[in-house]
């Protein structure tokens, strides 16, 4: 079951980057990154993202997804560093059921 989750997640991780015009990979165990050009509704490609993972699927599955947006960075920042600040973003929604996405901010 687990595996064939990651390959479901993999798969849509693919998609969503090629409607993007993102570049996307399994950086390590359960842990995708998605690296693309800024958009305007990041909600709405997040919903498909998930309705591709789990649409149809079997409702009693234990796994929860969650996103972390850094947008709006500026031309100085590395691509390591804007890793890092979608993580901390994606980490401030793990324990709220009703959020997926978390989008960071400095302050």
């Amino acid at each position: 079951m687990g595996d064939h989750l990651l390959r479901s997640i993999g798969f849509s991780v693919k998609k969503l980057a090629q409607k993007t015009g993102g570049i996307g990979c399994r950086q390590d165990g359960d842990t995708f990154l998605l690296y693309c050009p800024h958009q305007e509704d990041y909600e709405q490609y997040l919903r498909e993202f998930v309705f591709d993972v789990f649409g149809g699927k079997d409702k009693d599955c234990k796994a929860s997804i969650r996103f972390g947006v850094y947008s709006y960075a500026d031309q100085g920042s590395n691509i390591e560093e804007r890793f890092i600040c979608a993580g901390i973003a994606a980490d401030r929604v793990k324990d709220n059921p009703y959020r997926i996405c978390g989008y960071y901010s400095e302050m």
